[in-house]
């Protein structure tokens, strides 16, 4: 390795953001070339190789490791190397390798990612222990190397841990390590970035390696330095990589080759016929060790399922299989291998085919359709069967996933299903052909065409296949990115669609945890959202985040997204750039959708602009209720920033509970076309995956037109002029200027004179616009236009017009845009200095604004990218002009991402208060209260506190302040500073620092008693409630205990009283709740009395309980004492072991036969104590349908969704954990979690109010054979 290979920077990488594009200077690139020419010495004055590595009979041999290791497995060509080196001894091999990887175990977490490292950890050598390896192949490196040069001293710790944690799991057997080198960033050109700077920092991190396997004389194979320079097999081309960091097929034969070499072993690959066995072995094992739907099988939503789990180990006699035939394999002679290598994965040539299944007969359903359409069936069995998601290409044919296998594999059953293409060759509106172009697939949930093939998602990859002979079938297979999650195989990527700017936009749902490697570093999302792709230079970034299940994505006229959710309730939800919407995890805070009230769930989405269809249905939004059986349309207005919708008349409808629309798309003749499942059973999880009810061989596709209406001619786009297209782009079909707009991108710079003329001859801004995203799409700034577009007339177009700006912000200085390098293209605002952010800034101030709050939203969301105290003070000034909630959601999710440089303006002075009142108040309230409290007090001491507590500053103080902070609050409170309403709000913001955040304020707590006797009710309330909380006034126990049963106080300072002798605890508190719910006290005392005293000490409280339950003579009070008890941890039991065996009150049992259903746990031994000790009948014992049809009258009247989601979301309750809030029909969900109903096993099928009671409160599986309904 010569050292000026190496020469380059290492500015550190963030998740997602381009690496290493910035040179050092001066003094620090001295050093970096001293360092890498000593690197180099090291490797000139190496000792002589040491003797060849030997694998051993019985040897189980495991590969770990990054995205390098967890392909390997699909390739196979290391490992029957490795075989066919030792062809007689019986060596097993199990690869666990994982996209993305660090030798924390990071990628890996799954649902553990929030737990931290040490959780991480123990889960990888949990998996590395059920392998029981005696050698392991470590091939960690390019992953942790985007964290740059100052990264590799925490994977050095973390990877020297890794052997340390396997060697100990391991003992007294002794592991045996071979440690493999990353890779070089191999340069492909353009448009891929410029990888001088990344390998500068890999040299780095394959150097540590190399050390650390010199301390424990391991084997090292420097794939890094000699993995280029090793000799060509026969066939193979000149490229190693598919896109500069992971290895093509013959990459892999060539890194096999030079890994034998570098153990000193014979360079044996092994046959094709031997390769062709590890893979197939390969395959069973990934699908029995890293199993789609885990969360069903092992996790928390197993108890849904008939506990498939089982199927799992029958996987092991399978794999057994291929193993025998490897081992009669491994001595073979060895022919060349290169028949499954040609770059990217070659696949077998066979004549086109069509669906093979024969399915039984399925009866058609009857449909009602809106006023003046008409409906036919385009395509059915054997056409096609078990349609996912579908999408056209220019030609107009429909390319369709297919899969019979879903939901779950079974052990043994070969992954076969397919990308279908259907085609109406004689324009009569049914598909005549029907093709198999790719099969051998596992579950593909989505497809899109594009790039001279067809892009799926399906399991952890997105895939391209090409058909490069023209016979109609793939003949050539690429992955394009690898590790996305598969917890959920409805979860998994999914709803593929081109946007104007050139992007492919991918979604996945709130299980699936992705962490993929690309050649400008790791993206990260660990729940619900939608990605963004540039497939040619391979930039990926996150477009939303959150959602339960969002299988709807389209974009308006002006690129504005919307998104549905196929297990929400929200409707149609308007996509803010990054904004984080319903479930997401971990999110402060979440955006609302533009739909008004409670839908049930939706999916799929499609904006009408086609003139089959009336003109006032021109915009319109349609979308599939797949329960209910139809189609449904929405009308959408713009409101502020945001839109409005309102659901209008259905679409399509049937009665037939076997017409499941999933999909729907536009078609080239301007119709609608549904995709429709065709299946009984629609639930992923609450049906078990071997349900024999599981339709597998049928589906279909409807094709809706309006009667005597135009039909627009089919044409082959493909084959149209560059004029043409563009033409295509101001017409009224959305189909052709989707279409279009895709044929010019993928014509790629060549268009650029065409577009430019006819963008001269456009008087319509919005066609101006439609030359912008051509420019995007092929990856060309034009600055001109973008600044002629950010002044244009139409709100709307500035908006898009911004959102460009967003995208090419790094590129329009005047500098870069007379000549771009390859490392200024990749180049991010973050990584700009002063002088090259002065030129975006300074179009986004005058956007931030703008009159039209659609524009400012999209100038905020610009503004983030900019990490700088100017980024900041811009977009704070957007607190000074009107908000409605989208734009001030956006407000505050541009304010969290830009608070580290205002912080630290705000400590420096720079930002300069005077003046920005308002912003100052917003931006310490929007962030999180540990940065705020960063300079609150600094602000304070500047801006003291007016008497009536003006503002939210008493609330914030209380969030966020520190103790210094808070005993200037609770001074000024116990002094008089304040007015009785400031003071009572002071009292409460520091009762929640306690409670929430365990801070208390500096000073003399103590003096909080003299507020107990302050004229202001409130006051006094408020400080008792903040004595509890500081839990310091256990010498004051006895006038608390007067307090709370003198006949004067007021019912809310007895609650607080009551509430504050629990919090402080101990014997004393203990004895003052025994007298207080003594008999001698009033009975609203004793009941509130006993409540205290059983959440502080349960055996005590239960004689004094049982006393006041059963001289209760009103049934309401009874039951809202039963509730509170049962409450208390142990208090069931309790009370059922202190009940009479006879002479308890009906009215008594039957509020406690209710609270006991309504707690939601399975209290038998006490509803059979009630039932005996009241002799009530068995038809008293439940609740009645009257009394059912009026909690469900109550819940819709009462209950708040919002309210319930608060309930659901918070920590301690762990409702997160196993349940995902899907409040489908009229937030039914929501409310029944704020009306303190029972747990929501079961519930995700997100049923209406009227049917929750008969499953919630008396639940015995009602949600999966169907509830009640009481109306």
């Amino acid at each position: 390795m010569h050292p000026f290979d190496l020469i380059g920077t290492g500015v550190r990488s963030k998740a997602g953001s381009p690496p290493f594009q910035q040179r050092p200077s001066g003094l620090r690139f001295a050093v970096y070339q001293l360092l890498l020419l000593l690197l180099a010495i090291a490797e000139a004055t190496a000792t002589s190789p040491p003797a060849p590595f030997e694998l051993r009979e019985g040897d189980r041999v495991l590969f770990l490791g990054d995205t390098l290791i967890e392909r390997e497995g699909t390739t196979g060509y290391l490992e029957s190397a490795l075989t066919a080196a030792f062809p007689d001894r019986n060596i097993t091999f199990r690869n666990l390798g994982w996209s993305a990887d660090l030798p924390t175990g990071r990628s890996r977490a799954s649902f553990d990612w929030s737990r931290g490292e040490e959780n991480w950890f123990t889960n990888l050598l949990g998996q590395v222990a059920a392998v029981r390896p005696s050698v392991v192949v470590l091939g960690y490196g390019m992953a942790s190397s985007f964290d740059g040069p100052d990264g590799v001293a925490t994977f050095t710790r973390s990877f020297e841990r890794l052997i340390e944690g396997i060697s100990k799991g391991a003992s007294p057997n002794p592991v045996r390590y071979v440690i493999l080198g990353p890779i070089r960033h191999e340069d492909l050109g353009a448009p891929l970035p410029d990888p001088t700077a990344h390998n500068a920092s890999l040299a780095l991190y394959n150097s540590a390696l190399r050390e650390i396997a010199a301390r424990h004389a391991y084997p090292f194979v420097d794939l890094f330095t000699e993995l280029p320079r090793a000799p060509r097999p026969k066939g193979a081309g000149a490229r190693l990589t598919e896109n500069g960091i992971h290895l093509s097929a013959d990459g892999y034969r060539r890194m096999a080759l030079t890994t034998l070499r570098s153990l000193g072993l014979k360079e044996t690959p092994g046959s094709e016929e031997l390769r062709q066995a590890v893979l197939a072995k390969n395959e069973l094992f990934f699908n029995q060790w890293r199993p789609e739907n885990s969360t069903y099988l092992f996790l928390f939503r197993k108890h849904e399922q008939g506990q498939n789990a089982r199927e799992i180990p029958q996987f092991d006699p399978l794999i057994q299989e291929q193993e025998k035939r490897i081992a009669s394999l491994r001595g073979r002679a060895s022919p060349d291998a290169a028949g499954a290598a040609k770059g990217s994965k070659a696949l077998p040539t066979a004549a086109p085919r069509t669906p093979k299944i024969d399915p039984t007969p399925q009866a058609h359903p009857s449909f009602d359709l809106a006023p003046g359409l008409e409906i036919n069936l385009y395509a059915e069995n054997p056409h096609l069967y078990k349609p996912i998601h579908m999408n056209f290409d220019a030609r107009g044919r429909l390319w369709v996933a297919s899969s019979s296998v879903y939901p779950q594999i079974k052990p043994g059953q070969t992954a076969d299903d397919a990308i279908i293409v259907l085609e109406d060759k004689n324009g009569d509106g049914v598909a005549e052909s029907s093709t198999i172009f790719a099969d051998g697939l596992l579950i593909p949930t989505g497809v899109e065409p594009g790039d001279g093939g067809v892009y799926v998602g399906q399991s952890t990859e997105l895939l391209h296949f090409k058909d490069t002979d023209g016979d109609g079938r793939a003949d050539v297979r690429r992955t394009i990115l690898s590790g996305f999650g598969t917890e959920d195989t409805h979860h998994i990527l999914h709803t593929l669609h081109w946007g104007m700017d050139g992007q492919l936009y991918m979604n996945q749902s709130i299980y699936i945890h992705t962490h993929t490697e690309t050649p400008n570093g790791v993206v990260n999302l660990n729940s619900g959202g939608i990605l963004g792709l540039r497939p040619s230079t391979l930039e990926m970034g996150i477009h939303m985040k959150g959602l339960v299940n969002t299988w709807g994505h389209q974009m308006d006229l002006y690129g504005q997204s919307f998104a549905t959710d196929g297990a929400g309730g929200e409707g149609i939800n308007w996509v803010v750039p990054q904004a984080m919407y319903f479930t997401y995890a971990g999110a402060r805070r979440i955006l609302g959708s533009v739909s008004p009230g409670n839908y049930p769930k939706f999916c799929s989405l499609e904006i009408l602009h086609s003139p089959v269809f009336p003109d006032d249905w021109q915009g319109s939004m349609v979308t599939c209720d797949f329960r209910a059986h139809r189609v449904v349309r929405f009308s959408i207005q713009e409101q502020g920033s945001a839109y409005v919708t309102q659901e209008m008349p259905d679409l399509v409808r049937s009665q037939d509970a076997t017409f499941r629309p999933i999909d729907v798309k536009l078609g080239p003749d301007g119709a609608l076309y549904i995709a429709d499942w065709s299946n009984p059973i629609i639930q992923h999880g609450e049906v078990d995956f071997r349900d024999p009810r599981r339709d597998k061989e049928h589906g279909r596709i409807w094709r809706v037109t309006r009667k005597g209406g135009p039909v627009i001619p089919v044409t082959d786009l493909t084959r149209a002029s560059n004029e043409e297209l563009l033409a295509r782009l101001t017409g009224p079909s959305g189909f052709h200027r989707e279409k279009a707009r895709r044929v010019l991108a993928e014509r790629g710079k060549a268009i650029l004179p065409a577009v430019k003329r006819w963008i001269g001859a456009q008087t319509e801004e919005r066609a101006q616009l439609e030359g912008l995203w051509l420019h995007q799409a092929v990856d060309v700034v034009n600055e001109p236009l973008l600044e002629r577009l950010l002044t244009a007339r139409d709100g709307r177009v500035r908006a898009a017009a911004v959102r460009v700006l967003s995208a090419w912000a790094a590129r329009i200085s005047p500098e870069v845009l007379k000549s771009e390098t390859r490392v200024a293209r990749f180049a991010t605002p973050s990584s700009l200095d002063a002088a090259r952010s002065s030129r975006p800034l300074e179009l986004l101030a005058a956007r931030v604004a703008d009159e039209h709050p659609r524009v400012r939203m999209e100038a905020l969301r610009a503004l983030s990218k900019f990490p700088t105290a100017r980024a900041a003070e811009l977009a704070l000034s957007a607190a000074d002009r009107p908000l409605d909630k989208y734009l001030e959601y956006a407000l505050w999710l541009t304010v969290n991402d830009l608070a580290a440089p205002w912080i630290e303006a705000l400590k420096s002075g720079d930002w300069k208060i005077a003046g920005r009142e308002k912003q100052l108040e917003y931006g310490l309230g929007a962030i999180e209260p540990a940065q705020a409290g960063q300079v609150l007090g600094q602000i304070l001491a500047r801006h003291p506190l007016d008497r009536e507590g003006s503002g939210n500053w008493i609330e914030l103080i209380g969030r966020a302040g520190g103790p210094a902070d808070l005993g200037r609050l609770y001074q000024q409170a116990i002094s008089g500073g304040f007015t009785e309403p400031a003071t009572a709000r002071a009292l409460g913001a520091l009762e929640q620092a306690a409670r929430l955040r365990k801070a208390q304020p500096a000073g003399d707590l103590q003096k909080i008693a003299d507020l107990f006797t302050h004229p202001a009710d409130a006051v006094r309330v408020a400080a008792v409630r903040a004595a509890g909380a500081w839990r310091t006034l256990g010498g004051r126990i006895a006038d608390l205990s007067r307090m709370a049963g003198a006949a004067t106080t007021s019912p809310a300072l007895r609650t607080a009283v009551l509430e504050a002798l629990k919090d402080l605890g101990g014997q004393p508190a203990v004895e003052a709740l025994l007298t207080l719910s003594g008999e001698a006290s009033p009975p609203a005392v004793r009941s509130q009395a006993v409540v205290a005293l059983a959440g502080l000490k349960l055996e005590a409280a239960v004689p004094s309980a049982v006393q006041v339950l059963l001289k209760t003579e009103n049934e309401s009070e009874s039951q809202s004492l039963w509730r509170s008890l049962l409450g208390v941890r142990g208090a069931a039991a309790a009370l059922t072991h202190a009940l009479p065996k006879s002479g308890i009150p009906p009215a008594v049992a039957k509020a406690g036969l209710r609270a006991a259903r309504e707690s939601g746990r399975n209290e038998p031994d006490l509803v059979l104590a009630l039932t005996r000790g009241a002799d009530l009948a068995e038809g008293e014992a439940t609740l009645s349908d009257a009394e059912l049809k009026e909690l469900a009258t109550v819940v819709l009247r009462q209950g708040d969704p919002r309210k319930g989601e608060e309930v659901y979301r918070r920590q301690q309750l762990a409702c997160t954990t196993c349940h995902s809030m899907t409040n489908g029909s009229q937030g039914a969900l929501a409310h029944f979690k704020y009306l303190d109903t029972p747990a929501v096993d079961g519930v995700a099928t997100g049923l209406p109010a009227d049917q929750l009671p008969s499953g919630t409160i008396a639940f015995d599986g009602a949600f999966v054979t169907g509830p009640k309904t009481y109306t």
